[in-house]
């Protein structure tokens, strides 16, 4: 018996999915430029150019760079198999390697050294989690803890009795990394020819939405220092080494499969002592950037950054271990709340919270002990439902 198709049936499963497919590729834009239309309602509205400036944004991608490299190596760590909660320790290291070498040798000596730095602190943790076993949160909480000191040390011996340098400061690098201002878009030179400056132009006229976007993409091509200009590359250069190379394959397996990987021949081990070096190296450089932004390497600059750099699956992953091991809690809530004492007890940031809010923080002076670990906040924790919890 022939079976016949009847061909002017109407295929309406796949005209539905592409359909769909080709609606939500175009959501993200679509939110981005509602997210900017209401920036622009805001800045006219208000009065307010500055909102959506090109300075604006250009510090803000200054800003926003040692936090992504620090998230960057969170992930390329979480990728490998090991819980990175040292980032903050890694970046101090790279800051401390990086005055150092800024001050002597100049800022592009800086960056590596800031990476050598934060590389150190990655094998080191790496050695006491792929070796010899250690818990992850307790070798990132230690490397937290001993990164500070190691870099007090370090300034102790190098800085001080120097021209402009103390205990808590480097002197200053020697020379500047140099910035980048792209030609015709934002009237960067070209052979020594300053060329027209196009989203300079566009801003300056105010016009609705066109000249907030304008603001953006002149803030991210405007004086921007070669340090910002190679993270951006990195982050391009990392996504293509994990998820395009055979050796990001073999990293990814040896987290995610490290019995199907070991089966295989890959060497686990390797593995994650690769990707710790490179998750250090990240971080290190992200402190680099931090120096370079200041010029110079100062005691506390890292402010909590490296925590802030943890994305949500080593967060979940932080919880999770809370939950199994609760005599973790108290420590890993106390390095939490040193961290945030510290960073909010830094001059320039209370500074810049009492002149915009008129509040002066009320938390004990530095050197003055904590309050007792309070054990209901773990209980909250397994309070959560079991989506905040996956098994």
């Amino acid at each position: 018996m022939t079976v016949v198709a009847d061909s002017s049936a109407p295929s309406m499963a796949p005209r539905t999915t592409a359909s769909s497919w080709r609606s939500s590729r175009w959501l993200p834009l679509a939110a981005v430029l509602g997210a900017f239309a209401i920036l622009s309602t805001t800045r006219i509205l208000s009065d307010t150019a500055d909102l959506t400036s090109s300075g604006t944004f250009g510090v803000a991608l200054r800003t926003a760079a040692p936090i992504g490299l620090a998230g960057l190596s969170g992930l390329v760590a979480e990728r490998s198999g090991t819980i990175n909660i040292g980032l903050d320790g890694m970046m101090v290291l790279g800051t401390i390697f990086a005055g150092w070498w800024g001050w002597e040798y100049g800022p592009w000596a800086a960056l590596l050294g800031g990476i050598i730095g934060g590389m150190i602190g990655g094998l080191v943790m790496s050695l006491a989690t792929t070796t010899f076993g250690v818990n992850h949160i307790v070798a990132g909480v230690a490397i937290n803890l001993i990164a500070p000191g190691a870099a007090r040390f370090m300034a102790g011996e190098l800085f001080v009795d120097t021209q402009g340098g103390a205990i808590t400061t480097s002197p200053g690098n020697s020379g500047s990394i140099g910035a980048f201002t792209v030609p015709f878009l934002s009237g960067g030179d070209l052979f020594g020819w300053k060329s027209p400056d196009i989203l300079g132009w566009i801003e300056d006229h105010g016009w609705f939405l066109v000249a907030d976007l304008a603001g953006v993409l002149k803030g991210m091509t405007t004086a921007v220092t070669w340090d910002v200009v190679l993270t951006i590359v990195v982050f391009f250069g990392v996504g293509y080494l994990l998820w395009r190379t055979p050796i990001g394959l073999r990293l990814r397996a040896a987290g995610e499969r490290p019995a199907a990987a070991d089966s295989l021949g890959v060497s686990v081990h390797k593995m994650r002592y690769l990707g710790m070096a490179l998750s250090g190296a990240l971080a290190g450089m992200g402190g680099a950037v931090l120096v370079l932004f200041s010029n110079r390497y100062q005691e506390g600059q890292v402010a909590g950054r490296g925590f802030l750099g943890l994305g949500t699956e080593e967060q979940v992953a932080v919880l999770r271990e809370l939950e199994a091991d609760p005599a973790l809690g108290p420590v890993f809530f106390s390095v939490l709340e040193m961290t945030l004492e510290a960073y909010y007890r830094d001059p320039a940031v209370e500074a810049v919270v009492e002149a915009r809010t008129g509040f002066r923080s009320r938390l004990p002076m530095v050197g003055t002990p904590l309050p007792p670990f309070d054990p209901a906040r773990l209980d909250r924790v397994r309070a959560l439902p079991p989506r905040h919890r996956p098994a």
